[in-house]
């Protein structure tokens, strides 16, 4: 999770959403005070989202994030992680945050967890989830283990295991876990290594994210549906590669190949108007598509029936 500190999250902002939002003093069940950013919908939202920064802790990427939450109708609150180190008031961009990542602990992180998790339940919240960036991945998925109550936990990367001072990570506590996980890991990560998610998952498949559409690139039609099936094993959510496929097409195939951008945004359209309209066996409907966006040859080939 390597961003400049001026970047905003890729995500669309939503036009005339009725949502508010406030900086937080919020605190922990050790007495810590800490910084937080609250984005609430109007209407009362029972899914809150509880977001755990990387390790620069609290600046304006995470807020914004919570406001894109907020603005689809999740309540959300982002944390600081170092109110018993740096205070609660707002920082520059030169802050030493190392310093005080090296000072903080699981336990505490855990309790400032805690403080987000109460104040999204003070605000109807029946249904929370973690939501984490790299430091904040891995906390993320510890606060499945903390008895926090949560729905679920989500990290976008993070170390499975050990820390250097022998903290144990979600690897040793796996059977502590009370909420489902999610994982979200870079391949080319030199520091968290595919050796190590696989040595936390074992015989687990480990699907790459963006295998279909890396082939799709190449016309590689064949290596395309062995990488939607793997998807499709994985339990994912059909409308949610419908959405990545659509990614695709609007802004990485105009660079790649430029003629084949209208058919494949006509597919697109069909295909999600057949997903609407029960005009198809979902994952039929993108055994095809796929197929249809590796070019005309490939577009010759009969998908599996499942």
């Amino acid at each position: 999770m390597c961003f400049d500190l001026d970047s905003s999250p890729p995500i669309p902002v939503v036009s005339g959403a009725a949502f508010f939002h406030e900086d937080l003093v919020l605190e922990a069940r050790d007495g810590n005070r800490l910084a937080a950013f609250a984005a609430l919908p109007d209407e009362p939202a029972r899914v809150g989202v509880a977001i755990l920064p990387d390790v620069r802790g609290l600046y304006r990427f995470y807020e914004d994030l919570a406001l894109r939450f907020a603005e689809r109708g999740y309540a959300a609150v982002a944390i600081d992680y170092f109110g018993r180190t740096a205070g609660v008031g707002k920082r520059g961009d030169d802050f030493p945050y190392m310093e005080h990542v090296q000072r903080t602990t699981a336990d505490g992180i855990q309790g400032d967890v805690g403080a987000a998790v109460a104040h999204l339940r003070g605000h109807g919240c029946t249904s929370i989830f973690t939501v984490g960036f790299c430091l904040g991945g891995r906390h993320s998925w510890l606060a499945a283990a903390s008895g926090h109550g949560l729905a679920g936990a989500i990290g976008f990367y993070g170390r499975p295991g050990f820390t250097s001072d022998g903290t144990p990570g979600p690897e040793q506590r796996a059977a502590e876990l009370e909420a489902p996980v999610l994982g979200l890991m870079g391949g080319a990560d030199q520091a968290i290594t595919a050796d190590d998610v696989r040595a936390v998952v074992g015989g687990a498949t480990l699907v790459n994210a963006w295998g279909i559409t890396n082939a799709i690139e190449r016309n590689d039609a064949t290596e395309a549906l062995r990488q939607l099936r793997l998807t499709y094993e994985s339990g994912a959510v059909p409308y949610m590669v419908l959405g990545q496929l659509a990614w695709f097409v609007r802004n990485k195939l105009p660079t790649v190949a430029a003629a084949r951008v209208r058919p494949a945004v006509e597919a697109v359209f069909r295909t999600d108007v057949a997903m609407k309209t029960s005009g198809g066996e979902p994952w039929v409907l993108l055994e095809r598509l796929v197929v249809e966006l590796c070019g005309p040859a490939a577009s010759r080939m009969r998908p599996a029936r499942r």
